[in-house]
């Protein structure tokens, strides 16, 4: 069985996600994730949790709730020496062979309102307990060249890095936003490390022989694919409806509990699912998926009323969020050594009647999302369908 890699920002995005007000209130990105993640843990068995380049810490917060309550279930995916050597040697090299492409491609994500409303809420929620956890906002094995990228002087981005390991200092500079130079900088510096540790984790992926599953941030730093080719593993409409159900079951709840009752659902069905348990209830309706879905959540004791489901389902559709149908592996032999590749398009759904529009064109797609694991290493991407 081939391991996959999740990296920590899709995880966040399962937090993020439930910390909005209502499923509609959520941005494309946030969303998209929470699903994924879902639909990876419960219907796969070799998920692990990506390491950064230079270790972490102990998990704090909402993310260590999660941490927590997944041990044992998502654990570390750590590389030799070698293979982490190496990938740090790669990335670097290719950030001083791509200074002005890095900054572009930065600017790009920039005017992208899902990027804007992701990192706006990492700030406010996040930042905290990931300095605490990497030891600082940007990794320091990239200073040299976030300064080249940024201009920045490098004793400059040292200062701010180190200022940033300290919470107080951290949380008085968030506060001090946009009128504060520093925040400019460290905010730069932050996004730029993303895009660098997203090569990284790339990189080990490849050398190590896993698969890898990245946040939509870093798709556009990815060694592009010399060929389309690849694998395609579906999800049945019952299993991509379960897993909107968790999710909708964690929002009818007060959101302080939201996060702990989403984890529970999803390792209750993860658990369910890999003895088979499930296999009956999600076929129970081969005319209706959604019933099939809200029987196999029954099933598992997951609160969840039909209608609180299509209302989620609906504004999903009317919002433009589209509906995971399948995931493509591009095995490492068709990555290219050089490009950047564009971030996947989201697309805005039209229909009136989305709920309706989704059962009577993906009912027939076979689940085979569980073979997943024995496909092979390689580049996990998300095929989402709109109406």
């Amino acid at each position: 069985m081939v391991a996959a890699m999740i990296d920590t920002a899709s995880l966040y995005e399962v937090i993020e996600a439930l910390d909005r007000q209502r499923p509609a209130d959520n941005h494309v990105w946030a969303w998209q994730s929470a699903v994924e993640a879902t639909c990876m843990i419960v219907f796969t068995e070799n998920l692990r949790l990506a390491a950064g380049p230079t270790g972490e810490g102990a998990a704090s917060g909402a993310y260590g709730l999660l941490r927590s309550r997944f041990d044992g279930q998502l654990a570390g995916a750590a590389p030799s020496a070698r293979v982490a050597a190496a990938a740090r040697t790669g990335t670097l090299r290719w950030a001083r062979r791509n200074t002005l492409r890095i900054r572009q491609t930065k600017e790009r994500l920039e005017r992208q309102e899902s990027f804007q409303r992701w990192l706006t809420w990492c700030i406010e929620n996040a930042w905290v307990e990931k300095s605490a956890r990497h030891r600082g906002l940007f990794d320091a094995t990239f200073v040299p060249h976030i300064s080249r990228i940024l201009d920045i002087p490098v004793r400059d981005l040292e200062r701010l890095r180190a200022a940033s390991s300290v919470p107080d200092r951290l949380e008085r500079l968030i506060a001090s936003g946009a009128r504060s130079a520093e925040f400019h900088a460290t905010r730069e510096a932050y996004v730029v490390s993303l895009l660098l540790r997203g090569r990284y984790h790339d990189s080990v992926a490849r050398d190590s022989g896993w698969q890898i599953v990245h946040h939509p941030v870093r798709h556009a730093v990815l060694p592009a694919m010399r060929a389309p080719a690849g694998q395609s593993f579906a999800l049945s409409m019952p299993e991509t409806f379960l897993a909107n159900i968790i999710l909708a079951s964690a929002f009818s709840q007060r959101r302080s509990v939201r996060l702990g009752s989403w984890a529970e659902n999803v390792l209750a069905a993860r658990r369910a699912y890999r003895t088979g348990a499930l296999d009956a209830p999600l076929a129970r309706h081969p005319r209706d998926p959604v019933a099939s879905a809200v029987h196999a959540a029954r099933t598992l004791h997951i609160r969840c009323h039909r209608e609180t489901f299509d209302r989620t389902l609906d504004v999903a559709a009317s919002v433009g969020f589209g509906y995971l149908s399948s995931v493509l592996l591009e095995g490492w032999e068709s990555v290219a050594a050089s490009a950047l590749t564009a971030s996947l398009a989201a697309f805005v759904l039209r229909r009136r009647e989305p709920s309706k529009a989704v059962i009577s064109q993906l009912s027939k797609r076979p689940g085979r999302l569980r073979q997943l694991a024995l496909a092979g290493p390689g580049r996990v991407h998300r095929s989402w369908r709109s109406l």
